[in-house]
């Protein structure tokens, strides 16, 4: 490792562009470590962007093989640790896997990432040396910035960079594949904020929803959207004020005059976070195509607005002349992906139809009809199979007719005459009583007899 840790600290002394030192030191990484390519995310705000990128096979750019939403989880959860993060990623089936190795490179106060693809045919001893070897890498890197200053340096802006260069008919074919890959308005609207913010390599892409009023569903970088925060609040009044004009916002644009209801929250938005270049993009229900169309013209009525695409630059400021052309291409396929799943959301019914789409589909079909037959062999049981019902309980047999019979007198019951089911008749003798009081009371009397 000697050799590789001496060339960084060279190219350190050789270079005063921070980017530069970058692009050749993961250069000189990624062929010593015979890995596929290799990359640098700059860590000091979010969300993340790139500094560079490097690729062994110029014809393949790098290709990080995941979705965009665990990549973003991936760095974070790199950025937050000392050592190195081995992740097993799965690409496309026409890339073969890899294995990604993140470390973290101190910047003066900030923290920057490294990130290396390796093949995973390799054994688990290659890649426990590999990723102490890119730690050693990583700390010569830090030593190095630290000694250059270079974390006084500013980063060239990553949008200003794309503005010179052509987009490669891979990369737009990959932007409008994962675009269009999916009609679900949440997954699409976070591919469009991703992708578009990949491709533009601009520092901050949102995607608003406009309803009478605007909702964020999707920001760059971010898996969740806290709604209260004050950027967030200040961004979606820019949007109640700029939307309903149906026309595209530019900020700074000399020479044009921003109207007063815009003007006023466009500068409380400016205020609230470090936005210094701005495009508001609105997304029309229809095509701008038929807008043109005579029976459109005809009728007179004001396209209706249903999104917005906002691309924010923080580092510098664009010029509209150079930004038009490929604002205009990334507006145009955002829009075509917004509106196809915006209209499948405003279906009746729709997440109901989802969730029957995905029990119909071809892996689990055969479940989901076996468990359609069991539930049908049950309810058919139910109804045609016959059943005794048995009812146990305890009770007590009482007569039909009832009667209730009474002594003149209160007494002792001293022999019963009859048994139970017997018959019996008027004046029949039932019950012999046994009384005190009547037996004193005959006392007396025939004591008073004997007297008499």
């Amino acid at each position: 490792m000697q050799p590789i840790v001496e060339q960084i600290k060279r190219l350190a002394e050789q270079q005063a562009d921070l980017a530069g030192f970058y692009r050749q030191a993961i250069e000189s990484i990624a062929d010593s470590f015979d890995a596929l390519a290799a990359a640098v995310w700059d860590c000091s705000s979010l969300p993340f962007h790139s500094i560079c990128q490097y690729s062994r096979d110029p014809a393949r750019p790098v290709h990080v093989g995941i979705s965009q939403h665990h990549h973003i989880e991936m760095l974070q959860r790199a950025a937050d640790q000392d050592e190195a993060v081995r992740t097993l990623v799965n690409p496309d089936s026409e890339n073969q896997n890899s294995v990604v190795m993140i470390c973290r490179v101190q910047r003066g106060r900030n923290h920057d990432l490294i990130e290396v693809f390796f093949p995973c045919d390799r054994s688990e001893e290659y890649y426990a040396n590999k990723k102490s070897d890119l730690e050693t890498c990583c700390a010569a890197v830090s030593e190095s910035l630290a000694a250059k200053s270079f974390s006084s340096k500013p980063l060239q802006s990553a949008l200003s960079r794309s503005t010179t260069a052509s987009w490669s008919p891979a990369q737009f074919d990959e932007f409008a594949t994962n675009i269009h890959g999916s009609i679900d308005f949440r997954e699409t609207c976070y591919h469009i904020a991703n992708e578009s913010q990949a491709l533009l390599s601009a520092d901050r892409v949102s995607v608003v929803r406009f309803d009478r009023k605007a909702k964020t569903s999707a920001v760059s970088g971010l898996p969740k959207i806290n709604r209260r925060a004050n950027a967030i609040v200040a961004m979606e009044r820019l949007c109640n004020a700029a939307l309903p004009t149906a026309q595209a916002l530019w900020y700074p644009d000399p020479g044009t005059e921003i109207m007063p209801q815009i003007q006023k929250p466009l500068d409380e938005y400016l205020a609230a976070g470090v936005t210094r270049s701005l495009v508001l993009v609105p997304i029309l229900e229809q095509p701008p195509e038929s807008l043109e169309s005579p029976e459109q013209a005809t009728r007179k009525t004001a396209p209706r607005v249903i999104g917005g695409l906002v691309l924010e630059n923080f580092a510098g400021q664009w010029q509209r002349k150079t930004m038009h052309e490929p604002v205009t291409q990334i507006g145009r396929h955002a829009a075509t992906a917004y509106r196809n799943a915006y209209a499948h959301r405003a279906l009746f019914l729709y997440p109901l139809w989802r969730g029957l789409g995905q029990l119909t589909g071809p892996r689990i079909l055969p479940r989901t009809l076996l468990v359609a037959a069991l539930l049908a062999v049950m309810v058919a049981a139910l109804l045609l199979i016959p059943s005794q019902l048995v009812v146990s309980g305890e009770g007590r047999l009482v007569p039909q007719l009832r009667r209730n019979v009474f002594a003149q007198v209160d007494g002792r019951v001293e022999t019963v005459h009859v048994i139970e089911g017997d018959a019996v008749g008027t004046g029949d003798l039932l019950v012999t009583l046994e009384s005190s009081e009547l037996e004193i009371g005959l006392a007396d009397i025939q004591h008073e007899m004997d007297l008499a």
